[in-house]
């Protein structure tokens, strides 16, 4: 798995929280930018689509980013 840190402020890209502060693991979950915690929903397995491109799946949920609206 990898991790995606912000190289000018440290901060990782995580699956974020509910209202309840669960971590999200339904579809239309957001992502942001947080500290680094050790917790793996801050990791991220490269899925590749073909030869040459790839998505970021969740290893916590199993979600894959997507653009928002799309």
């Amino acid at each position: 798995t990898y991790r995606v840190r912000n190289t000018e402020t440290g901060l990782c890209l995580a699956l974020a929280r509910d209202l309840s502060g669960r971590i999200g693991t339904t579809n239309n979950t957001q992502v942001v930018a947080e500290s680094y915690t050790a917790l793996p929903h801050q990791d991220w397995r490269m899925v590749y689509t073909n030869a040459t491109n790839f998505s970021l799946a969740n290893a916590f949920s199993g979600l894959v980013i997507q653009p928002s609206g799309s």
